[in-house]
């Protein structure tokens, strides 16, 4: 792992803690269908990247803060604080993963990046439109980190296009969210 992918991983590492500090202490409602389909997206990501022998890390680094945060949400659940809410959002997710999964069942590994991290992109949409039309919903401080974080794993991984694939989406996907975020101060 090259210096700048290793930087990427421990901001990933850091943007994860932030997000679960965040979320225990204002005491936000965690939708248990949404956090759990982003550990499955997550988990389909990284182990697509690792199969596919691609810098996998940064998505370890999320799929474990994801995990950490569906833990949180099944145990709030169970305590009757987190709803367990299903919408077009979590059915499109759900056919998204699906599509991925059998594409890279039946093709290569390098198929299952490229469908894998789609299925993320599509996953994300609802977060751009809630940090569209609330921006005060979402964290600069934690988009802009997981920009940065994509940023330098995307200059850290091989010069090919499935290495740096998720990371140019991701950093893409993060960035679009964190600007959004920031009409919050306008």
């Amino acid at each position: 792992m090259s210096k700048l992918s290793k930087a990427g991983f421990s901001l990933a590492v850091l943007a994860m803690v932030y997000l679960i500090g965040l979320l225990l202490l204002t005491s936000a409602p965690l939708n248990l269908a949404t956090w759990t389909l982003w550990l499955i997206v997550n988990t389909s990501l990284a182990a697509s990247l690792y199969r596919s022998e691609k810098p996998y890390e940064l998505m370890a680094a999320y799929t474990v803060g994801t995990a950490i945060i569906a833990a949180i949400a099944v145990y709030n659940y169970t305590v009757g604080t987190t709803p367990l809410s299903w919408g077009i959002a979590e059915t499109v997710t759900v056919v998204t993963v699906l599509i991925a999964l059998v594409a890279w069942r039946f093709t290569t590994n390098d198929v299952g990046v490229i469908m894998t991290t789609i299925a993320m992109v599509i996953a994300g949409v609802p977060t751009w439109i809630d940090a569209y039309y609330r921006p005060e919903s979402q964290s600069v401080l934690f988009w802009s980190v997981n920009a940065l974080a994509c940023v330098l794993s995307y200059f850290g991984a091989p010069p090919k296009f499935v290495a740096r694939f998720m990371p140019l989406c991701g950093g893409l996907a993060n960035c679009l969210i964190a600007v959004l975020a920031l009409r919050q101060f306008a």
